[in-house]
């Protein structure tokens, strides 16, 4: 989740810094403007405060552990979490048990 966290944090500061990569030829020209502020509040309101509550979308149960320390860092551990495209987090188990039905 780390790297998912990182490039969208990245991306965020791209649009603040750099044109568009497709200019929409009816939208204003393109002002350059600080980045901090929008990639602070990602990280602070989608990383640190919504990922924590978020609950597995199979069993139910809150993604991610009460105490950091229990985080399962093994990426096929049976509770490592993934974040689909979508938005969604699953455990490594119920992701796979999910997908094979």
């Amino acid at each position: 989740m780390t790297v998912m966290f990182q490039s969208q944090a990245r991306e965020i500061a791209r649009k603040c810094t750099m044109p568009p990569l497709k200019p929409n030829p009816k939208a204003p020209p393109f002002q350059a403007s600080p980045s901090l502020k929008a990639i602070a509040s990602y990280l602070i309101r989608d990383c640190a405060i919504r990922v924590v509550a978020e609950k597995c979308h199979a069993c139910n149960k809150k993604a991610l552990p009460a105490d950091p320390k229990d985080v399962t860092l093994d990426p096929c551990g049976d509770f490592h979490v993934e974040k689909l495209y979508c938005g969604h987090l699953y455990h490594y188990r119920c992701l796979d048990k999910y997908l094979q039905t």
